[in-house]
C-alpha cells in the first residue's frame, strides 16, 4: 500500500499527506506541526496554550488574553486558576490555590486549619 511521505500510514487513511520526515504522525498520519487540536489557527507544534476556548481571539503563540493574564500574580493563567484571589499568600499549586483556600479532603475546612 502506498505511503507517499514515509509517515507509516497508507495513503488511503492518511489525513496529512505530507508530514514532515522528522516528525512523529499521530495515527491520522498528522504530526504536531499540521494539527491544531484546540481548532484556534495555531499548530500545537508552534501553541503556547494548548487549551484555548472555542471562538477566542490568540497571539501568534495560541494564547488568548485571559490565558495570559494573571490577575492575582500566583503564576496561574486566570483561564486555569481556580482560587483567582490568592495575592501575597503562600505558595499556590498547579490551581493556584494556596492551603488556606484549599480542601483536599472535603470536610469543608481549609487544609491550612484542618
Amino acid at each position: 500500500m502506498p505511503d507517499s511521505d514515509g509517515d507509516g500510514i497508507d495513503d488511503s487513511l492518511d489525513q496529512c499527506p505530507t508530514t514532515p520526515s522528522n516528525e512523529e504522525p499521530n495515527t491520522a498520519g498528522c504530526s504536531s506541526s499540521q494539527r491544531d487540536t484546540d481548532n484556534d489557527g495555531v499548530n500545537d507544534k508552534d501553541d503556547d496554550c494548548p487549551r484555548t476556548q472555542a471562538l477566542q481571539s490568540v497571539s501568534n503563540e495560541g494564547c488568548s488574553v485571559s490565558q495570559l493574564t494573571d490577575s492575582d500574580g500566583d503564576k496561574v493563567s486566570d483561564s486555569e486558576d481556580l482560587c483567582p484571589n490568592s495575592k501575597n499568600q503562600s505558595t499556590p499549586d498547579r490551581n493556584g490555590c494556596t492551603p488556606s483556600q484549599r480542601d483536599t479532603d472535603g470536610d469543608g475546612f481549609n487544609d491550612e486549619i484542618d
